[in-house]
């Protein structure tokens, strides 16, 4: 058992970074044929080693950007039809009123601003030039087109495929002496480890404990897809607002990140702490005391 549901972990991974992969080289071909300028311009920027410049991220986001949506549609389109077929129903999302939607979006951007922080403080030494360039890749170009796709899309796939995926797997493990736990900790180092960079990976990593604790403690789907949009569509926003807004988004994340701990310390002294879900930040700093 304990083998056929590695193969299946193993097997889900491989499907997914095909599917990229191969989207992506058929965009390529497609670019190739259909717009010769972009060719030009694209071995121009590699012979004169000009890989940093806007121009250069604006092509190879036109590149990625079509080809990531082309694979979340896929990936995307096969596991609800998978799902439907088997369950008649998409039995792994359940209903949340709106005052829990905006809960856990809330989560993600808090999430998402801390991060920015902790990166922020780090040396420039500490930080690659290859993760400077995927960040400038991934909000370079239109940012609707950008939001639409790494901001709600795929967040919305990659919770399919690592929560619901590998999460649920795992959970049904019987070698694990504690399936949840196991469940947590192995999806969040999978989840870390596909992005390919040490600092994504790190990041990728405690986000991915919080969001299959999340999915387990909720069994439902919707609340970690909620808090990754949030994560990814503040970033995206983040990215292509002007700086002096950027500064003014900062000083409010921060004095209501200080008001939500100010109000979760209290409301654990009390020992007045619901686990509805409208109180999940409060329920998360319970649990993990």
């Amino acid at each position: 058992i304990m083998i056929k549901q590695i193969t299946k972990i193993i097997g889900i991974i491989f499907a997914f970074l095909i599917t990229q992969t191969v989207c992506t080289l058929g965009v390529f071909i497609f670019k190739l044929f259909s717009d010769s300028q972009w060719y030009d311009n694209l071995y121009v920027y590699i012979e004169t080693g000009n890989l940093l410049s806007y121009s250069y991220l604006s092509m190879l986001s036109k590149l990625i950007m079509p080809a990531l949506f082309v694979s979340d549609i896929i990936i995307l389109g096969f596991v609800v039809l998978k799902e439907y077929k088997v369950n008649k129903s998409i039995i792994f999302i359940s209903k949340l009123s709106l005052k829990d939607v905006k809960t856990f979006i809330l989560t993600g951007i808090i999430m998402n601003f801390l991060a920015s922080v902790v990166i922020d403080s780090l040396p420039n030494n500490l930080v690659s030039n290859s993760y400077n360039s995927l960040m400038n890749v991934a909000v370079t170009g239109n940012w609707l087109q950008v939001l639409l796709i790494t901001g709600v899309i795929t967040p919305v796939v990659e919770e399919l495929i690592f929560r619901y995926g590998i999460t649920k797997i795992i959970k049904q493990n019987k070698f694990f002496k504690k399936p949840d736990v196991s469940s947590i900790y192995i999806s969040a180092f999978v989840f870390g480890l596909v992005h390919f960079n040490i600092i994504q990976s790190t990041y990728a990593f405690i986000f991915g404990i919080i969001l299959a604790y999340v999915y387990i403690k909720t069994d439902n789907l919707l609340p970690s897809i909620l808090i990754h949009i949030g994560v990814n569509a503040s970033s995206v926003l983040y990215s292509f607002m002007p700086v002096m807004l950027q500064n003014i988004c900062l000083i409010i994340m921060s004095i209501i990140f200080f008001i939500i701990v100010i109000r979760n310390i209290l409301v654990i002294r009390n020992n007045n702490l619901n686990s509805n879900v409208n109180n999940f930040l409060s329920y998360l700093l319970y649990q993990t005391k």
